[in-house]
């Protein structure tokens, strides 16, 4: 009997430690369970946080560029002062020019509201006494009257004109004069080799001109204007014995016309 018992409460202690262990069981297999939900849930949500950042990413892509612009816009703007002293510094690094100076191979007669550019005439003249034709009373189309018209001029009579009777003459010296000169500018000797024959308008502004181009032409080794007359380049009209061709009297400032084969002064100018 006691053998039954023992064996039947041994047989219990086995029942209840099966249901402890199916239930241990059935709690781990939730457990597992839920971790397999939750992985999965965690699966799923790799995704959406990848493709978040992804997104968060890209925001900040599109944000950098616009910062950067923003940044480089904002060094554009601020250096406007230092972009004028630049300016202001190139400014005080070109000389301004004034009537008298001694440059650009000769005497300043004509600046202009640059102050950097304008005219200057030679120290000397180129002769004292030449014919402005080159022996035949044709007319040159020399019309120009105004400032740098000169050149235009010169080269319409050298065009005309070419070698004529083979003399020379007012135009064909100027065109062909070489003068080598010290340069307060470019601290060096320079050689100018684009002079002309100056128009009307630019002969009377080296006249009205004429005290500080004297001055500063004895100077430095030239030779004052003469109180005579000068050549232009500029044909009048056509008169009654041929073409005539403005020159001007410095010791008034007279201009007038006058036959092509008369024998005046030249002066060569060139612009700067």
């Amino acid at each position: 009997m006691k053998t039954r018992m023992k064996t039947k409460n041994k047989n219990l202690k086995i029942n209840i430690m099966k249901t402890k262990i199916y239930k241990t069981s059935t709690v781990l297999i939730i457990v597992l369970a839920n971790l397999l939900i939750s992985s999965s849930i965690f699966a799923q949500v790799k995704p959406i946080t990848k493709e978040s950042t992804l997104k968060t990413d890209t925001k900040k892509a599109t944000v950098n560029p616009i910062t950067k612009n923003a940044t480089l816009n904002t060094k554009t703007i601020e250096p406007k002062a230092k972009s004028n002293e630049k300016i202001v510094i190139k400014q005080l690094n070109t000389p301004a020019y004034s009537v008298g100076d001694f440059a650009h191979g000769g005497i300043v007669f004509y600046v202009d509201e640059t102050g950097e550019h304008g005219l200057v005439c030679a120290k000397t003249d180129q002769s004292p006494g030449v014919r402005w034709w080159a022996g035949t009373d044709i007319e040159t189309r020399a019309n120009g009257e105004g400032l740098y018209q000169g050149m235009n001029n010169t080269d319409a009579i050298m065009h005309y004109q070419r070698n004529g009777d083979g003399s020379t003459y007012a135009a064909r010296i100027c065109l062909e004069i070489e003068i080598t000169e010290g340069d307060m500018t470019y601290k060096g000797d320079i050689t100018y080799s684009d002079w002309y024959l100056p128009s009307k308008d630019e002969l009377h502004l080296m006249y009205q001109n004429k005290t500080k181009i004297n001055t500063t032409a004895t100077a430095n080794g030239g030779n004052a204007l003469a109180d005579w007359y000068y050549w232009s380049s500029t044909e009048k009209e056509l008169a009654v014995q041929g073409f005539v061709v403005w020159a001007e009297f410095f010791r008034d400032g007279n201009q007038n016309g006058y036959y092509k084969d008369a024998t005046y002064y030249v002066r060569a100018i060139r612009r700067f």
